[in-house]
């Protein structure tokens, strides 16, 4: 929730508490003043008497209530500054740590690239499992990234070349046969829907243990493209409809569903749709995103 709305909602909390509690005053002191007057005219000096003490209580305890409540959206006013304040700490702690991470993280892939070529004449499955888990790593970093944005994420639309935009997921697993098939122009933001394309592939690798990923590109209506992403993986055995929400594991080797959950949400954004489904030899996901072909 943005730090406006945060003091919207506290505002008109006062507002209405502090406006309640006055008129409640007011009209409790206008009927006690009212009873004061007929019980001086008719009434007995003890009854008199006994009417002006509790003239004196509303006044009193009308007084603390309003007092009370002020202080209380004082309180509230400072909470949320506090909390606020807080919360950007931790994210320029948090983004400090990335950037650093991020640097360190592509340093230990080129490394282990370097290795993986130096080696190439010769099988080396430490190498390969490093460079495997250097990019899971990086795919998981930058999901942390989105997540932690959630609430004030801004995407910046453009229009890009599909072809373009997968090259670098295709780098992104060297190991891996990604097929390309067609090209066109999305109206998306490039990291987010960068972010969509690495971590649908890197579900089919690592969650779905497919050896390809076929991505194909085709018109759709109304200024539309379809974006099919197919594996030869084992698929998915559970249910479709909870498949993409955050921290449902479907299974014991199952992830903690962060990938799935940005992708779902990063596509809606971008004005996008997605849907998920088995084939016969392994797990589709079908992207209807704004576009055209090229």
């Amino acid at each position: 929730m943005k730090i406006r709305t945060r003091f919207l909602l506290v505002g008109v909390w006062l507002v209405f508490t502090v406006s309640l509690a006055a008129w409640w005053l007011i009209f409790g002191l206008q009927q006690s003043d009212r009873l004061q007057q007929i019980m001086s005219a008719t009434g007995t000096s003890e009854q008199t008497s006994q009417v002006f003490r509790q003239h004196k209580m509303i006044a009193w305890e009308g007084s603390i209530l309003l007092v009370s409540l002020m202080v209380g959206g004082g309180a509230l006013f400072y909470l949320v500054v506090q909390t606020h304040q807080q919360s950007e700490r931790l994210k320029e702690f948090f983004a400090t740590f990335s950037h650093d991470l991020k640097t360190s993280l592509t340093s230990l892939r080129l490394q282990a690239e370097a290795l993986q070529e130096d080696f190439r004449d010769q099988s080396s499955p430490l190498i390969n499992r490093l460079l495997g888990d250097t990019v899971r790593l990086q795919v998981q970093l930058e999901n942390s990234l989105f997540l932690a944005d959630a609430n004030e994420r801004k995407l910046f639309i453009e229009k890009l070349e599909l072809v373009r935009l997968l090259e670098p997921v295709r780098n992104h697993w060297p190991e891996a046969k990604v097929e390309v098939q067609g090209n066109g122009y999305v109206f998306v933001d490039s990291r987010a829907f960068e972010s969509v394309l690495k971590n649908l592939v890197h579900n089919s690798l690592s969650h779905g243990e497919a050896k390809s990923v076929k991505i194909s590109i085709n018109s759709g209506s109304n200024g539309r493209v379809e974006i099919r992403v197919a594996d030869d993986g084992s698929g998915f055995r559970g249910d479709f409809a909870k498949l993409g929400q955050l921290f449902l594991r479907h299974a014991a080797k199952s992830g903690s569903g962060v990938g799935l959950y940005l992708v779902k949400n990063l596509v809606r954004d971008m004005g996008g749709e997605i849907e998920f489904s088995n084939a016969e030899s392994g797990f589709v996901a079908s992207l209807n995103m704004p576009g055209e072909m090229a």
